[in-house]
C-alpha cells in the first residue's frame, strides 16, 4: 500500500469513527426516551402491572445503562479524530492520533462484548413484547390513549422505539466491517478491530431476522391504512411477504365476464385481494377490500424465499 493509499484509508477510518460516535449519542438519547417517556410513565401511572411492564420493555433499561457508558467512552476519541485531521499544507493525516482514536473506540467495544447476550435476550423477547402491547392496548383504553398521545407528541410510535436496540445492534457489524476493510494488516489496532468485528457479527446474525420481521410487520400496518373495508389486518405474528398487480376474470351482474385489475397482498398466514377504490372522495392509490383467503384453505404455506423468487414475474405471468 502506497503512502497516498494509506493516507486515504486513514481519512476514511476517521470518517467512520466520527459517524459511529455521533450516531451512538443519538441512539442513547432515543433509548432514554423509551425508558423515561414510556416505561417510567406507564409504571408511575399504573397503566400496566409489573409483569406486563417487564414483558414489554425487557432489558431495555439495562441496555441504556451499558450504552450510556459506551457512548461516553467513545466520545473520548473525538479529540483524537480532530487531532488526526490532515495538515492543511501537505494533506497528510496524523496516523498516530488516528491510531489513538481507534484504540479508544476498540477498547470501549471490547468492554461491551460481555454484555452482548443482553441484546440477544432483549431481541428474542421482542415479538412477544409487541403482542403484549397489542393485547394490553386492546383491553385498556387508558393505555391506548396514553400511547396515542405519546406517539403524537414524540413523532414515533412505541413499536418504533422498542425496535431501536435491534436496529442499532445490526449497525455495529457494518461499522466494523468497514473499519477492518480499510485498515492495513500492519496497523497497531488491526487485530483488535478484527476480533471485535467477528464477535459482534456472530451475535448480529440472530438479530437481523428480527429487524427484517419488524419491517414486514410495519408494512402490514401501512397496507391496513391503504385498504378500506379490511378489519384487524394488523396482528403481532402476521408478516408482509409480497404484493402483485393482477388481472382477475370475474362475472358481472349480467353474467358477462370481465377482466378486473386487482392487487394481491401476500402475508405469512393469509392472502388479501383488493381492487382500486373508485369512491368519489377516495384518495389516490386507495384500495377496497374484496376477499381474504387463509393459507390452510389452499393447503400451501408461503416462505420468504419463495416470494422473493416469484417477485420478478410480470403481470401477464400471474394472470
Amino acid at each position: 500500500m502506497t503512502a497516498k493509499d494509506r493516507n486515504k484509508a486513514c481519512l476514511y477510518r476517521l470518517h467512520i469513527y466520527r459517524e459511529l460516535i455521533s450516531t451512538e449519542q443519538t441512539y442513547v438519547a432515543n433509548l432514554k426516551v423509551l425508558v423515561e417517556e414510556f416505561k417510567h410513565h406507564m409504571r408511575d401511572q399504573q397503566l400496566v402491572d409489573a409483569v406486563t411492564l417487564n414483558q414489554i420493555f425487557g432489558t431495555c433499561e439495562e441496555i441504556l445503562g451499558v450504552n450510556t457508558k459506551l457512548a461516553s467512552a467513545i466520545l473520548g476519541a473525538s479529540a483524537a479524530t480532530v487531532a488526526a485531521q490532515p495538515d492543511e499544507a501537505t494533506g497528510v493525516v496524523d496516523h498516530t492520533a488516528e491510531a489513538a482514536s481507534a484504540g479508544v473506540i476498540l477498547k470501549a467495544f471490547s468492554d461491551l462484548l460481555p454484555y452482548l447476550k443482553m441484546y440477544g435476550t432483549y431481541c428474542n423477547s421482542y415479538p412477544s413484547a409487541l403482542a403484549c402491547v397489542e393485547e394490553a392496548s386492546r383491553t385498556s383504553e387508558k393505555l391506548r390513549k396514553f400511547i396515542e398521545k405519546k406517539t403524537k407528541q414524540l413523532g414515533l410510535s412505541l413499536d418504533s422505539y422498542l425496535i431501536l436496540p435491534a436496529q442499532r445492534f445490526c449497525k455495529y457489524p457494518l461499522f466494523f466491517r468497514d473499519i477492518v476493510a480499510h485498515t492495513p494488516k500492519d496497523h497497531p489496532c488491526y487485530s483488535d478491530a478484527r476480533n471485535v468485528k467477528q464477535q459482534i457479527e456472530a451475535r448480529a446474525r440472530e438479530v437481523n431476522e428480527l429487524v427484517s420481521n419488524y419491517q414486514r410487520r410495519q408494512r402490514v400496518a401501512e397496507i391496513q391504512q391503504r385498504v378500506s373495508g379490511v378489519d384487524k389486518l394488523l396482528k403481532a405474528d402476521r408478516l408482509y411477504l409480497n404484493d402483485y398487480k393482477l388481472q382477475l376474470l370475474r362475472a358481472d351482474g349480467t353474467g358477462r365476464e370481465k377482466w378486473k385489475k386487482v392487487t394481491l397482498f401476500v402475508f405469512s398466514d393469509v392472502l388479501v385481494v383488493a381492487k382500486p377504490d373508485k369512491a368519489l372522495f377516495a384518495k389516490k392509490g386507495t384500495l377496497k377490500y374484496m376477499n381474504l383467503i387463509r393459507w390452510e384453505e389452499l393447503d400451501f404455506t408461503p416462505t420468504v424465499s419463495y416470494t422473493h423468487l416469484r417477485a420478478h414475474e410480470t403481470e401477464a405471468d400471474l394472470v
